[in-house]
């Protein structure tokens, strides 16, 4: 039986937000392949259909900032 941690527990949230997503996408702006990673991730963005608590609209701003980022970077 899997086990689900609630979301909220003693008033404060628990699980996966928009700041960890965030975190997320900048380890992968530090990785090598990150404008592959990153191209790659704004597509599954385009697909994916529950965001549950996540803010689509950051997030997308936010691998947008980083891709431009790393794009610009000395090879």
């Amino acid at each position: 039986m899997p086990c689900t941690p609630p979301n909220k527990q003693s008033g404060k949230e628990r699980g996966w937000n928009t700041d960890n997503e965030i975190e997320f996408i900048d380890r992968l702006a530090t990785r090598d392949a990150a404008p592959d990673l990153l191209r790659g991730y704004l597509l599954s963005l385009g697909k994916r259909t529950d965001f549950a608590t996540l803010e689509h609209d950051s997030l997308v701003t936010h691998v947008q900032l980083r891709l431009s980022e790393v794009e610009r970077r000395p090879s």
